[in-house]
């Protein structure tokens, strides 16, 4: 029995670390699927609150709420599944971000795409994410509101 246990633990493991690790690269011409549907499982990884609290209170112009916002949570699931080697054409990371809006929320790329001896990759990610968010919605839930209602942010 036990050696049955130790099996599917090592099994799940290798799953997870595999799951973990691949890209969402949609077909050309592929519909997208809705909101609600797009992304499995809304529940973030052990991770990501921490790091994007992190990432909220390293900018004076984010409100540290957002570190925690659920409705940021759900745009990163929708996406990229949480994944931040997702790639969609010209779209990168956990908010699936082009270069010139990742510039333009003053994240570096390489930072962006390969972290830095700082902080982790997901850290860039979501604060260039937020700084995105906040111009061009202001808030994550108004974000969230164009998600679920055009399939992209």
């Amino acid at each position: 029995m036990r050696t049955t246990l130790t099996r599917i633990a090592v099994a799940v493991t290798a799953f997870l670390i595999a799951v973990s690790t691949f890209s969402v690269t949609p077909l050309a011409g592929t519909v997208v699927a809705g909101a609600a549907t797009r992304c499995s499982d809304t529940t973030p990884p052990s991770w990501f609150y921490d790091i994007a609290t992190n990432a909220a209170q390293s900018d004076s112009n984010i409100p540290d709420s957002w570190g925690t916002s659920y409705d940021l949570a759900r745009i990163v699931c929708f996406e990229s599944s949480y994944q931040t080697g997702a790639v969609n054409g010209s779209y990168y990371g956990l908010g699936q971000m082009s270069k010139a809006n990742v510039l333009a929320a003053n994240v570096t790329w390489d930072h962006y795409l390969n972290g830095s001896s700082t902080h982790h990759i997901a850290f860039y990610q979501l604060l260039a994410a937020m700084r995105y968010c906040k111009s061009r919605y202001g808030t994550p839930a108004a974000g969230w509101s164009h998600e679920v209602n055009y399939g992209w942010w």
